[in-house]
């Protein structure tokens, strides 16, 4: 997985119902952190979501 240059931890990986794997991930701050794949073994780059109230 490619995390840029986002802080990332705890991931937690859950195949939805088309077969895709997705892994969520804690990120510094007030977002999260998430990365796609198909065969559990290439990822896409990790996206961040900020969350604000």
């Amino acid at each position: 997985m490619d995390f840029g240059t986002n802080f990332s931890e705890n991931p937690i990986v859950t195949q939805l119902d088309d077969g895709t794997l997705i892994a969520v991930m804690d990120s510094h701050g007030s977002g999260f952190g998430y990365s796609i794949s198909i065969d559990g073994v290439n990822w896409s780059a990790m996206k961040y979501v900020e969350v604000t109230d």
